[in-house]
C-alpha cells in the first residue's frame, strides 16, 4: 500500500504541470476527463486483481496509470482553476464555502484508509463496494463536467 501511495503521488506531482498547463489551452473539463479516466483505470485493476485473485504486485500498475493521468494533484488543481474561471471576484469570496467543502473532502482522504480497514476487517464481501461505487459515479460526474 505504502508503495502504491508513494507511486501515485510522485507520478501525480511529476505530471500536474503538464495536464494544468494543457487545461489552459484545450479547457479544463476535457482535461478532467482524463484524469476521471486515470481513476476509473485505477479501480478497475483493483476490481480485476480482486475477482480474479491476479498478483497484489499489480495494484502499482493502478497506482502508476493513475498518477500519469493526472490523480489527485491535477484534480485538485484544476477543481480550483474551474472554480477561478467561472466566478467573478464577488462570486469568489462565496465559493470560499465550497473550498472548504474540498477541504472537507481531504480530511476524508487522511481518515478513509483507516476507515476502510475498520470495514473490511467486517466483510470482506463489502471490500469492492467502494470501488463499483466510484467506477458507477464516474460517468455522471463526467456528463456533469461537460456542462
Amino acid at each position: 500500500m505504502t508503495i502504491e501511495s508513494i507511486t501515485l503521488g510522485c507520478f501525480s506531482a511529476l505530471s500536474t504541470g503538464h495536464w494544468s498547463s494543457l487545461s489552459e489551452k484545450r479547457g479544463r473539463p476535457n482535461i478532467l476527463l482524463i484524469v476521471y479516466l486515470g481513476l476509473g483505470l485505477s479501480e478497475l485493476i483493483f476490481i480485476l486483481v480482486k475477482v480474479f485473485k491476479l498478483p497484489v504486485n499489480l495494484l502499482l500498475i493502478g497506482s502508476l496509470v493513475e498518477g500519469i493521468l493526472g490523480g489527485p494533484a491535477t484534480l485538485n488543481t484544476l477543481i480550483t482553476g474551474y472554480v477561478h474561471d467561472h466566478l467573478s471576484q464577488h462570486q469568489l469570496s462565496t465559493a470560499t464555502g465550497l473550498m472548504l467543502s474540498a477541504g472537507a473532502a481531504m480530511v476524508g482522504s487522511a481518515i478513509g484508509p483507516s476507515f476502510a480497514n475498520w470495514l473490511i476487517a467486517f466483510s470482506e464481501a463489502q471490500l469492492l463496494a467502494p470501488s463499483y461505487a466510484i467506477l458507477v459515479c464516474l460517468p455522471p460526474l463526467a456528463l456533469v463536467e461537460r456542462i
